[in-house]
């Protein structure tokens, strides 16, 4: 079911802010990421996008609060929509869950879990990349 943004109502779910369809399903916000990056978002929907994914990354203390798909292309999608303080202050925590976490821990690699103990793979390309 495609999320109606003409009647979209932004909400806390347990782990994400959420956009409510017309048949009141909520939808994670992180869903929304991927569309925006590589525009395909209905004309029209996208400043309101990216307004609700602004304010999912402000409501979790600008840590990364979305799954392996959506995390790989926030930094890109915030600039895109000239939230550049918003992606800069998501890139420097350094607590979990973080890129600035792994920087902290002396990493030169994105590492498969954020939790090193459980990180079987610390080459991994899972939650994307911070190019500058």
């Amino acid at each position: 079911m495609r999320p109606s943004y003409r009647r979209a109502s932004t909400r806390r779910s347990s782990s994400q802010t959420a956009v409510t369809t017309k048949e009141r399903r909520s939808v994670p916000v992180g869903v929304h990421r991927r569309p925006l990056a590589f525009r395909l978002a209905p004309a029209g929907t996208e400043q309101r996008i990216a307004d609700s994914i602004t304010a999912d990354v402000t409501a979790h203390g600008n840590h990364l609060a979305s799954g392996i798909l959506g995390t790989s292309v926030l930094l890109p999608v915030l600039t895109r929509y000239r939230r550049v303080r918003h992606a800069a202050a998501n890139a420097r925590p350094e607590d979990l869950p973080g890129w600035g976490y792994l920087l902290v821990q002396g990493t030169e690699t994105w590492w498969e879990s954020w939790d090193p103990a459980a990180a079987r793979s610390r080459d991994h390309y899972m939650f994307g990349t911070v190019d500058t």
